[in-house]
């Protein structure tokens, strides 16, 4: 635009401002705008036409565009800065018009301000004088409160126009250098007494307390009275910080407090009585605790005057609190939430005291010396102690470390300053700190230390808070008094605090002067009394010193009958409630601590027994099995959650004393079985115990208690294990039992072992195969949770098939049914979801499982063979799996149990769609219940029932939709390409007209139009007559507009805006035969159940004709409501606005047409709907991630009809879990975001909602299937064949939506929709053959059947050694499957050491096994999957090492063969043996080795295999060397070819890429060449031989071609690019012996490859370089220094620039001349032409 101003010339321009002038100031919009800047830009500063600036004061004051109105005034101000003193004048003076009429106030204001700026202050002063500024903004101010009130404007823009309002009333004030103080009392009333609420109170308070610094110190006082005058129960956290402000600011001008750090010299605070009824009763919790913060930081930060009265202070502060507490809990003043604040004073201040202390309390370091006399040296001990240690803890700890007996035989002394054995600490003696560590002296007594060193004893002085709350009897008082409050939170907290305290005085001496113990715990006592001296007892309580006030506590307990009262207070226990539980785990505390006793068994174990000074009875111990159950069922039926730590140290202590009795007392505890108490008691610990610790413990002491008694009884029948043996089968036989239950069993099984009769054994084994043929599994999934019941089973069976061999003497029926049942059956349709089989899906479970196979087949050779069976029928090898390392268990179904789309290229907009319209429930069940030809192959509708299908029953990962792509075709009748990308909006409307299309006819034709269709209405209202027109339409979608919308209801809000036709656009009223102006609007008239919004984010740039995305920033809320975007809303709208305007009202009347009566009567209909009918909620969102030219799409979804739904992300094949309320924001709205997590730099976000899926929060019916609408079509179709068919398909779904009903099922908590038989079918065949993978492929089957071929060649069956058919299964097992599985671990090696070791032992299956692999029909199958194709290197190379052996053996055989017949030696072929020749020339012959530029072949293996049959003899050697067979050179063919690829770049890119994962390929066939080379010497070798070459071998003569070859330029770059650095080395040092010419050409092919080589190739290949040049012993090394010398010179002169590659070749050059002798002599014959190494440095 700027350009084509510049020819306008300036009355050009101004004509053209003028114009734009006229324009209307509401219709402005940003490229009106940014043309009249570019205007006004021309305008020179000199016209006196100001007709531009006036239109933008305009625009300023009365665009409804804020951003608009901004950048009007920004520019006004600018270019006003430029203008005459007039005109800016001129303005001003409107300005402060505006002021005083209230018109635009705080734009003037803003414009008043920038005007001013630079003005003197005597100017403003006589502006006030003159305009009186500050009465006119108090009454502009008073006026803006009151616009307020009327129009209810926007909170957040209400205090944004109040704070730029005090912003210039301070700016005004300052220039003005009006004295604040005087304004202080009007300020205050208008701002803050007067204010509308808290928050413009707040913005206000701010205000002040900005100003504080700059007021004058006597209005603190001032500010603060008004303050104090304010509600306390109304403060916010401003409020509170301007209080604070201003409390600090008066009280430091007193001298009461210092600020900074804060020291309070003076607690005669003003304002310290208002603070504390902030902290009593504020009611904003946050606040209160602010202000508790702030009080407590006034009572610890005492000055050093202060500090001597802290325990005063101490008293002051808890008396009030008292005192608060007393007046809150009397009668009618009862107030719960003002004790609930005393208490949390109380709690705060002890922390925050102790807190303190800590932190003053840190280590110091001591240096203790210990000398034991004058001559004695000294021997010292560094350790730190803290200075709260006591003194005597400090001299024991002393003497203890020097073994020092006598108190009085040493003492300790410390700067010259005795350590007493008191109770005050370290820091009441006042060392020095600042020398550290400090030196202290062990040593004897001296005449002098009895008076220069005497301490005068006592206590030292502690100032703890908690101290006078212990010592104040009224105030403990008052505390168990809140104990007894009827409110439990306040209970809780008042025992918190209580708990925290010490021993309270009181109470301890109440327990010391009591009579009897049974009066402290009697019923009578309330239960935090008990507790309480519960309490006391175990702190305080010590048996010595005796002399000690808790030696006295400890014999008054003991004596008086404290031990019998707490067991009598056992006796009569109830548990009823959780504090029962806290109780009854301090009592049994106790009990366990003085009843039972410690004594030391075998192996130092400690074991409980019951103290005989307390004998127990039976009837006690029954009390207490009791009360273990009563705690337990409290748990179970307490709708809170207990602390564990309660429950566990309860039933710990219980489970204690029920041991130590048992073990005391076996025969009455064996007794207990006859009243079911030893059952009760197991049954509680062990199995209805959810405390996992507490069921451990219980087991380990069942366990030590059974071993401990079992060689003691004479008689089996009265051994604990046999009885408790018996309780626990009956509990096993209902069903019941966890882990810790069945590690008990199993223990006893194994001591029980040999006292029970077999009938007893078999009942058992017939219990667990009863439960694991009838009883369910709990386990829902392989990731899910173990059903710890059915591993139990498992386990005890296998231990009871290990202790009875005629156990598994079992018919193989029964084992394939146990292995099927547990294993390997596969779920149905009918059977799937929470109770598919098999039983055993976790890990554990089937490891469990497989164990108890593997014991029912060791030694059992029937079982073996059932296994093999079963396994090779399931095993299914005639169709093995074409993948490698495969793992299906990584292709399941997701955890959250959805299932994904797969991605063919570019269909991720289709896949992220249709994820969301298959989570609609509606949709999903009206697609897959209307009844479809399945044979129909090219219906829409039908591809898209089959992708529904699998989303919702397959089990795989994701499925294919390929199948569905091919359906979806353009207008041309064309299929879509799935690597073109498409709009998701468009496809959106396409797939609905295809399925509108496909379900024509049948019952669900509608289902589009009744799920997501609604309508709108385009508006024509005649402004100057009462007609309207009304025209509705069909929608899907509601495409809206976002560009600079902060949310959607702004894009909402344009969307049924409208706009009005006037002039000459009118729209003529056909009723009054003339033009009216007409508002012409569209909006909602009927709302979807399921409402699809599209946000525009991609528009067409008109400047650089592209399409552009919008990454603008654009939130949506979880719920919307629509209703003031339809026409009812709109309608309301309108007619409170006619109701408003009565002038208007008048001039039109009322349209009296039946058009219109019958349109006003269809919207008083319309007005009859619920609000709710408006309200919904967000239930999909569609992502884009990209730019408008690519990009990628996927979903974020919420469940429905589920309970607790969560968000899902459906990313192509990626489901998982999405956080909607944390991520939403990040993830969904656009904007802006950090270029990374370091910087600062802020990118717009790439990512952004495209379209949203609202439903309807309670959905409205829509038309529902009835039978007499079936009947209708088929009257209607009775005339047509095709309608008949139709009509009949409605009736057959009619009938069957029954059937349907009846096949519902439930995964998880989801339902799942019915859907075609056929189709159910199909894919539950799929999932079956999945499920089978997941089974055979998994590890613990592969291991399973790996130690089962051990376990049988082990045991050495003799009826098996002429049958070879397990071997043979174990090799079609191990090729088909285990090579393929990811899950492999070292059952690769294992299994096919297996297969090696039958080689050894069945020569006619090592035949077989050549003649299978060589057959002609396996050419390009077996042998070159596992050999070539295999990506795995372990397969390969596994399966190398199997032929290999198969070389190795046969020629062995061969070998032995021979000598037993003696057979003499012919030709080399000849003498290998008829295997070896079969294999190795099937290996080389048929194409196996054949180089494939479109595939891509590991050659390493194969390489490795001939290799080594190259190494296995002679003959074998010669056979690869033999010029007639050409091996090598095809070899060196492969080795050529595989860089003369001309395939695509596409596969070259993926040849490359699968290179990089095998570095290595070529180093075998490198070796093998090295060791053929090294055999091998030429007619000039044969006087000096290479030293490689072996002593005493025959030497072999390599084919001349293949010599030329392999000396070629191209062969050996290709042995420098595949880095075979050292083979490279060993052959061609070994070829170029004797042989100048070719090391003079390897010298400069190598220089030539280094040179054009870069970083670390360039050093690789220069020190092979050198390596070659330099090799000692070589014949010709004078030969090749002298040419490498001389290249290296040449290309060192020749180089004009030093770079890092030259100067290291030249200091290679300088490092062999003075290394080499060869290379010194070189030099020093040649020194002029070195001179060029001196200049380089």
């Amino acid at each position: 635009m700027e350009s084509l101003t510049e020819d306008l010339r300036s009355k050009e321009v101004q004509y053209f401002v003028k114009k734009l002038a006229q324009f209307p100031v509401q219709k402005v919009e940003k490229e009106q705008f940014k043309l009249l800047c570019t205007f006004l830009k021309r305008v020179g500063e000199k016209e006196k036409d100001i007709t531009g600036l006036e239109f933008l004061w305009k625009i300023a004051r009365f665009s409804p565009l804020p951003e608009l109105s901004e950048s009007a005034l920004h520019f006004l101000i600018i270019s006003l800065n430029k203008q005459s003193l007039s005109v800016r004048e001129n303005f001003k003076n409107q300005c402060i018009q505006n002021l005083k009429s209230g018109e635009s106030a705080l734009i003037s204001m803003k414009l008043l301000q920038s005007m001013l700026t630079k003005v003197v202050t005597e100017e403003i002063q006589e502006l006030e004088r003159t305009h009186h500024i500050v009465d006119t903004f108090f009454a502009e101010f008073e006026g803006f409160k009151k616009n307020n009130r009327k129009t209810a404007l926007d909170q957040n823009q209400f205090l944004i126009q109040l704070r730029e309002r005090l912003g210039f009333f301070e700016w005004f004030l300052d220039s003005a250098n009006i004295n604040l103080e005087s304004m202080i009392d009007r300020s205050w009333n208008s701002f803050v007494t007067e204010s509308l609420g808290k928050s413009d109170r707040d913005v206000s308070l701010k205000w002040f307390q900005s100003l504080s610094s700059r007021i004058d110190s006597k209005s603190w006082g001032q500010l603060l009275e008004k303050i104090k005058n304010l509600d306390p129960e109304s403060f916010t956290g401003d409020t509170f910080s301007c209080f604070m402000t201003f409390f600090m600011k008066e009280n430091a001008e007193k001298g009461f407090v210092t600020p900074k750090p804060l020291i309070v010299h003076n607690f005669d605070l003003v304002g310290l009585d208002f603070l504390w009824k902030i902290v009593l009763k504020n009611r904003d919790p946050n606040v209160s605790r602010i202000a508790m913060v702030f009080l407590h930081s006034l009572h610890s930060s005492l000055s050093s005057t202060l500090e001597s009265n802290r325990s005063q202070l101490h008293k002051l502060y808890l008396g009030n609190i008292l005192k608060t507490v007393r007046s809150s809990s009397q009668g009618q003043n009862y107030d719960e939430e003002t004790i609930h604040r005393c208490i949390d004073l109380l709690i705060y201040f002890t922390q925050d005291y102790e807190s303190s202390l800590r932190d003053r309390d840190k280590s110091v370091s001591f240096a203790i010396y210990f000398k034991p006399s004058e001559e004695a040296e000294s021997t010292n001990w560094k350790s730190n102690f803290p200075p709260s240690t006591l003194c005597s803890s400090f001299v024991n700890q002393v003497k203890e470390r020097f073994n020092i007996e006598s108190s009085k035989e040493f003492v300790v002394v410390c700067q010259r300053k005795q350590i007493p054995e008191t109770n005050q600490s370290l820091r009441s003696l006042d060392f020095d700190l600042s020398d550290q560590p400090l030196k202290v002296f062990v040593r004897p007594p001296k005449d002098s230390d009895t008076i220069s060193m005497q301490i005068e004893g006592g206590e030292e002085k502690n100032d703890h808070p908690s101290v006078s709350l212990t010592k104040d009897d009224e105030l403990s008082g008052e505390l168990f008094r809140l104990l007894e409050s009827r409110n439990k939170e306040i209970v809780e907290k008042a025992w918190n605090l209580v708990s925290r305290l010490p021993i309270l005085h009181s109470s301890l001496q109440k327990i010391l002067n009591a009579q009897n113990m049974n009066e402290l715990f009697s019923s009578s006592q309330t239960h935090y009394a008990i507790l309480y001296n519960l309490r006391i007892i175990e702190e305080k309580a010590v048996a010595i010193p005796i002399d000690s006030e808790g030696g006295k506590l400890y014999e008054k307990f003991v004596v008086d009958g404290g031990v019998e009262a707490l067991l009598n207070l056992l006796d009569g226990f109830e548990v009823r409630n959780r504090d029962d539980i806290s109780l009854l785990s301090s009592i049994g505390k106790l009990v366990v601590q003085h009843v039972c006793e410690e004594l030391l068994g075998e192996n130092d174990r400690k074991t409980l027994i019951v103290n005989s000074r307390y004998p127990l009875h039976s009837q006690f111990i029954c009390k207490l099995i009791r009360l273990v159950e009563q705690s337990l069922n409290q748990i179970n039926n307490s709708g809170t959650k207990l602390q564990e730590e309660e429950l566990h140290d309860a039933l710990q202590y219980l489970d204690s004393i029920v041991i130590a009795f048992a073990r005391t007392n076996l025969v009455q505890f064996s007794q207990f079985n006859e009243t079911k108490m030893v059952p009760n008691y197991i049954k509680a610990m062990l199995i209805d115990n959810p405390d996992v610790k507490l069921r451990d413990l219980t087991q380990i002491y069942l366990i030590e208690l059974v071993e401990y008694y079992q060689n003691l009884s004479q008689n089996p029948a009265e051994r604990p294990s046999v009885i408790l043996l018996r309780i626990f089968v009956k509990f096993l036989e209902e069903g019941m039992g966890t882990c810790e239950f069945f590690t008990v069993l199993k223990s006893l099984v194994r001591l029980a072992e040999n006292d029970l009769p077999i009938n007893f054994w078999k009942r058992l084994s017939e219990v667990c195969w009863f439960l694991l043929k009838e009883k369910g599994s709990l386990e829902r999934s392989d990731s899910g949770e173990t059903d710890l019941f059915l591993v139990g089973v498992i386990q005890l069976l296998k231990l009871l098939v290990e202790k009875h061999e005629e156990f598994k003497n079992i018919k193989p029926e029964e084992l394939s049914n146990l292995a099927s049942r547990l294993l390997f059956d596969v779920p149905t349709f009918e059977m799937c979801g929470d109770s598919s089989p098999p039983k055993c899906k976790t890990e554990t479970a089937r490891t469990a499982a497989f164990d108890l196979l593997l014991e029912f087949c060791r030694e059992n050779l029937q079982n073996q063979q059932t296994m093999f069976d079963f396994y090779k029928n399931y095993s299914n090898l005639q169709y093995p799996v074409q993948k490698w390392n495969y793992d299906p268990k990584k292709k399941a179904r997701s955890e959250v149990d959805y299932c994904g789309l797969k991605n063919l290229g570019c269909t991720c907009y289709m896949n992220s769609l249709v994820q969301q319209l298959y989570m609609i429930p509606q949709f999903r069940t009206g697609i897959l219940g209307v009844p479809l030809d399945h044979g129909d192959g090219e219906s829409f509708a039908m591809q898209l029932q089959c992708v529904f299908g699998q989303l919702q029953e397959s089990l795989r990962v994701a499925c294919n939709p390929e199948s569905f792509t091919k359906v979806n075709k353009d207008y041309d009748g064309n299929p879509m390409d799935p690597m073109v990308q498409m709009d998701v909006d468009e496809y959106f409307n396409m797939f609905c007209e295809k399925l509108e299309e496909s379900l024509k006819g049948s019952v669900q034709a509608k289902l589009t139009t009744n799920i997501w269709g609604g309508k709108l209405t385009t508006q024509l209202i005649c402004i100057d007559c009462p007609h309207r027109y009304e025209r509705d339409e069909l929608f899907y979608t509601i495409s809206l507009d976002i560009k600079n919308k902060r949310d959607i209801r702004e894009a909402l809000e344009l969307y049924v805006k409208g706009e009005k036709l006037e002039s000459d656009n009118a729209y003529f009223c056909e009723k009054c035969a003339q033009k009216r102006n007409t508002l012409k609007r569209t909006c909602i008239k009927t709302l979807p159940n399921t409402l699809f919004i599209n946000l525009k984010r991609f528009e067409f740039d008109f400047d650089t004709m592209k399409k552009e995305k919008l990454n603008d920033y654009c939130e949506f809320p979880e719920f919307l409501n629509l209703e003031e975007f339809t026409s009812v809303g709109l309608n309301r709208k309108d007619e409170e606005e006619k109701q408003a305007s009565k002038e208007e009202n008048k001039n039109v009347g009322e349209d009296s047409s039946e058009e219109s009566q019958l349109r006003r009567k269809e919207m008083e209909e319309l007005k009859q709907r619920d609000s709710s009918y408006y309200e919904y909620q967000l239930s999909g969102i569609l992502i884009h991630r990209g730019t408008s030219e690519s990009g990628h799409y996927y979903s974020f979804i919420k469940e429905r009809n589920v309970k607790n739904p969560k968000w899902i992300e459906f990313n192509d094949t990626f489901v998982r879990p999405f956080d909607f309320s944390n991520q939403l924001k990040e993830e969904c709205f656009g904007g802006q975001e950090k270029k990374n997590s370091v910087s600062i730099e802020m990118i717009e976000k790439s990512r952004s909602a495209y379209s949203l899926i609202y439903e309807r929060l309670i959905p409205q019916p829509s038309e529902k299937l009835k039978l007499e609408d079936a009947k209708v079509v088929m009257e209607t179709a009775r005339n047509s064949h095709s309608k008949l068919r139709i009509a009949w398909n409605c009736l057959i779904f009619v009938s069957r939506i029954r059937q349907r009903i009846a096949l519902r099922r439930r995964r998880g908590n989801k339902a799942i929709a019915s859907m075609n038989t056929n189709l159910l079918q199909w894919v539950w065949g799929d999932n079956q053959s999945f499920v089978m993978e997941k089974f055979r492929f998994g590890g613990d089957s592969i291991r399973f059947l790996t130690e089962l071929f051990h376990m049988q060649r082990k045991e050495n069956h003799t009826q098996l050694k002429e049958d070879n058919s397990t071997v043979w299964f174990a090799f079609e097992y191990w090729a088909q499957l285990v090579c393929r599985a990811k899950d492999k671990r070292n059952n690769l090696v294992y299994l096919k050491d297996y297969i090696k070791s039958e080689m050894e032992d069945r020569l006619d299956f090592l035949t077989d096994f050549v003649s299978y692999l060589t057959r002609p029909e396996h050419k390009n199958s077996l042998l070159k999957e596992l050999l070539l194709e295999s990506t795995q290197e372990d397969v390969r190379f596994e399966f190398a090492d199997l032929l290999t052996h198969v070389f190795r053996v046969s020629y062995q055989n061969a070998q032995n063969m021979n000598e037993n017949e003696n057979v003499e030696s012919g030709s080399f072929y000849d003498d290998l043996d008829e295997n070896s020749r079969n294999l190795i020339d099937f290996i080389r012959g048929n194409e196996i080795m054949k180089f494939d530029e479109w595939t891509f072949h590991h050659f390493d293996a194969a390489m490795k295999v001939i290799h080594n049959f190259y190494l296995i003899s002679p003959s074998h050697r010669d056979y690869i060397v033999d010029p007639n067979l050409n091996v090598l050179a095809d070899l060196l063919e492969i080795f050529e070819a595989d860089d003369n690829c001309n395939a695509k770049k596409a596969m070259k890119r993926i040849k490359l890429k699968r290179r990089s994962k095998c570095p290595d390929m070529w180093k075998p066939f490198a070796e093998l060449l090295q060791d053929c080379v090294y055999h091998s010497i030429t007619e000039k070798d044969k006087l000096n031989p290479p030293p490689t070459f072996p002593k005493n071998a025959s030497p072999i003569s390599l084919p001349f071609e293949f010599r030329k070859r392999l000396v070629s330029t191209w062969i050996v770059e290709k042995f420098l690019k595949e880095k075979l650095w050292m083979p490279f080395l060993n052959i061609y040092n070994h070829l170029a012996w004797n042989d100048e010419e070719l090391s003079i050409f390897l010298i400069r092919l190598l220089f030539k490859c280094a040179i054009e080589s870069n970083g670390m190739a360039f050093s690789s290949i220069f020190y092979v370089f050198g390596e070659f040049m330099t090799e000692d012993s070589n014949p010709l090394q004078e030969q090749k220094v002298q040419a490498g010398l001389i290249l290296m010179s040449k290309w060192i002169k020749m180089e004009r620039k030093i770079t890092k590659k030259l100067k290291d070749v030249a200091d290679y050059v300088k490092l062999t001349i003075s290394d080499v002798e060869v290379a010194k002599k070189i030099y020093n014959q040649n020194k002029d032409f070195f001179k060029y190494l001196n200049e380089i440095e």
